[in-house]
């Protein structure tokens, strides 16, 4: 199954004793696009703070309530997983998360949830990282190409007044109106990608696998795709299902090997 992100941030996360507010934002990985936190508003009880929870301290999803449960006490959240609005996140912060609440590091093995393929693959001791990945914001004018692999809000990148802009080899080709979460792994499988400035294909999906570079100043992403292609390939109607045979469809219109294959 997959999450549209705009769908999850109305969803409420729910501890074993409380709730913890609704699904405020998303961070994900700018390496290997996957999500790794979820931001709960908290301003009813929690004034100018966040809390983040881990996909790996996710109990289940339940689509019908439009609740996502967590394994912790609101308390034990609350007291240990909490930051200040605008405070980035460190290494340290990670792995003091990790080592509190038992979330996998995702930054401490080949695979995409560090030694383990889904957040919630069975724990075993986990393998600290040598070296810690950065995680902290560059500033508004360093220009970062994707040479750094940080923490990012899916707040920034998709949506109607703030997104990123994706460009092809020979033109613009719109921009980021929603992403699209696969449930197992959580990594952003798709962008969905408003054309409809210039295609008949109102809207069109895009895998990040797919990028050649990012300028994240500008929020510009750039993708080895032409706008005949697109204009020729699937159109994505609004808030259509995803299945097996629109995404084979997908990845045979614009020649990518995909990504259940690799």
């Amino acid at each position: 199954m997959l999450y549209l992100a705009s769908t999850l941030e109305n969803y409420n996360i729910q501890a074993v004793d409380g709730e913890l507010g609704k699904v405020k934002d998303l961070y994900f990985d700018d390496n290997k696009w996957t999500i790794r936190y979820l931001v709960a508003d908290t301003r009813k009880w929690l004034p100018g703070k966040k809390v983040v929870v881990s996909p790996s301290g996710v109990e289940m999803v339940n689509t019908e309530e439009q609740v996502v449960h967590v394994k912790d006490k609101k308390e034990d959240i609350r007291d240990n997983a909490t930051l200040e609005e605008k405070q980035e996140f460190s290494y340290d912060k990670e792995v003091e998360l990790s080592d509190t609440f038992g979330w996998k590091q995702y930054w401490s093995g080949e695979f995409l949830w560090g030694g383990y393929l889904t957040p919630l693959d069975p724990m075993e001791e986990p393998v600290r990282a040598a070296e810690p990945v950065s995680t902290e914001e560059p500033p508004i004018n360093d220009n970062v190409h994707g040479s750094n692999h940080k923490l990012r809000s899916i707040e920034n990148i998709k949506g109607e007044f703030q997104h990123g802009i994706v460009h092809g080899d020979n033109g613009k080709i719109g921009y980021i109106k929603d992403i699209i979460i696969d449930d197992t792994t959580w990594k952003i499988r798709y962008f969905i990608v408003d054309t409809s400035e210039w295609s008949t294909n109102e809207r069109v999906l895009l895998s990040p696998d797919w990028l050649q570079s990012v300028d994240w100043v500008d929020n510009d992403f750039y993708i080895d795709l032409k706008l005949e292609t697109i204009e020729d390939g699937p159109n994505y109607k609004k808030e259509q299902e995803v299945t097996q045979e629109l995404e084979e469809e997908v990845y045979r219109k614009y020649r990518k090997e995909p990504y259940w294959k690799q």
